[in-house]
């Protein structure tokens, strides 16, 4: 059995962004004070399944349809109309109040004959959304309202629907709403999602409405807490137990590289020092080899101290010049020309940004092909800030593209360009390579708007 996934967010602005994971459960409400609350989860929903060829049905009442459609395109990203005329419209009569009641039984019945014949006609996944203030309406059974809720579990986790059940906070009183939270696992609140901690097993809510809950039911319910307290002492051991580990291997491991940076040094020293004095051209040849070996291992062990420090420190106010400035006068240049044209832009960043630019161009140093000159620019003139990192060496493989930022790929350790690209995510920025191979690397580094400013 397939099940569709869905994002569970929290301040974040967006509560059903088009990124989906499993939340087991698909009965989910939308409790709102104002239309923009309400579209601004119901947009997305509707319209991304829409565009995955989903069938999607929206139940009217307290909007009409032109009111829905309205607010779908002022909501939503793409709604034009060729997406929004595959969207079905029914109203109360058509599902809730058909035959003039209402009646819980009835309506999961319908439900599950619509999501069967959205199947046989071909659609993988059923998408619905009700406005449920029709039970103002005074007909016979608008009473049961929570009991369809309740019993509406019974149905969700193992179909191939998923519904949202839209309340205006101004229309329903307190007892009815904590009834919403009490039936719903998943509950929108003003336009965010959350996963609720006030949901009650279908069975134990219904028992409480008709004010009978067997012995049993307590017991099994009781024996389910105690269970998942002991899962959950377990596990904040074995977390326990990892941070003390985590942190002797920290020590270890800061320990050993210090004295493997010390014995490489010596290890340079003397082969330098080796290489001077003796005049067999083969034996200088090895001295050479071994001097290489040890240069090529510090260059390692500073790899993988960076490595380890990774997010080990908050995000900082950064000036970008200044970071790209400082990576320049650490590095032997050899003789290429570095032009850096960044004003004076301050990126929020990890404060091994420095690192970054460091590594890109020691990564044109060491295997650039030939590189004389490399210019670092920006470009502000969008939303996100880009800063542009080009050489005029020999550039990538069309083929390296993507694997350049892989670990372990190229030379020693293959760590320069994958912590560039694992820097930079830390915060949310993104790097790349777009330079045609033969007429340079061409890197590009996107920092979000919200991650930057003008100094």
């Amino acid at each position: 059995m397939s099940h569709e996934m869905m994002t569970i967010v929290s301040n974040s602005g967006r509560g059903i962004d088009g990124t989906y994971r499993s939340i087991g459960q698909r009965h989910i409400c939308n409790i709102y004070r104002d239309r923009k609350e309400q579209f601004s989860l119901i947009a997305d929903f509707m319209l991304d399944g829409l565009k995955r060829k989903y069938k999607c049905i929206y139940i009217v009442d307290e909007n009409t349809k032109d009111g829905v459609l309205g607010a779908l395109k002022e909501m939503g990203s793409g709604a034009d109309d060729s997406i929004l005329d595959k969207l079905i419209f029914l109203t109360k009569e058509d599902s809730y109040l058909k035959g003039g009641s209402f009646d819980p039984d009835r309506m999961i019945k319908l439900l599950k004959d619509t999501q069967d014949a959205a199947l046989a006609e071909g659609y993988p996944i059923l998408r619905l959304t009700g406005e449920m203030t029709w039970i103002f309406s005074k007909l016979p059974g608008v009473e049961k309202l929570l009991e369809y809720e309740a019993k509406l579990n019974y149905f969700f986790p193992n179909s191939k629907t998923t519904a949202i059940c839209q309340y205006n906070e101004n229309k329903f009183d307190a007892k009815t709403l904590m009834g919403v939270l009490n039936t719903h696992p998943i509950v929108g609140i003003y336009g965010e999602l959350y996963e609720n901690p006030y949901y009650i097993p279908p069975d134990v809510y219904l028992a409480s409405l008709i004010g009978e809950v067997p012995v049993a039911m307590y017991e099994k319910a009781r024996g389910e807490i105690v269970k998942r307290m002991e899962v959950e002492r377990e596990r904040c051991r074995a977390e326990l137990s990892l941070v003390e580990t985590n942190k002797k291997l920290t020590i270890l491991s800061s320990l050993n590289r210090h004295d493997l940076s010390n014995q490489l040094s010596v290890i340079i020293g003397y082969s330098a020092l080796a290489k001077e004095r003796d005049t067999d051209p083969e034996m200088r040849k090895l001295i050479e080899a071994i001097n290489k070996a040890g240069e090529t291992m510090k260059v390692q062990l500073e790899f993988v101290k960076a490595y380890q420090d990774l997010g080990a420190a908050e995000p900082e106010w950064i000036d970008a010049r200044s970071s790209i400035s400082s990576a320049i006068e650490n590095l032997n240049l050899g003789g290429i020309s570095v032009r850096i044209d960044v004003p004076n832009i301050k990126v929020l960043a990890d404060p091994m940004l420095e690192k970054v630019f460091y590594n890109l161009v020691d990564n044109s140093i060491r295997h650039g092909g030939g590189v004389k000159n490399i210019r670092i620019s920006s470009d502000d003139s969008s939303n996100d800030l880009r800063i542009v990192y080009e050489d005029d060496g020999t550039g990538i493989k069309v083929e390296d593209k993507e694997r350049i930022f892989e670990r372990g790929f190229g030379k020693n350790t293959g760590l320069g360009l994958y912590l560039c690209r694992e820097i930079l995510a830390l915060t949310g920025a993104s790097i790349r390579e777009n330079g045609e191979y033969k007429s340079g690397a061409r890197f590009e580094i996107v920092v979000p708007s919200r991650n930057w400013t003008r100094d």
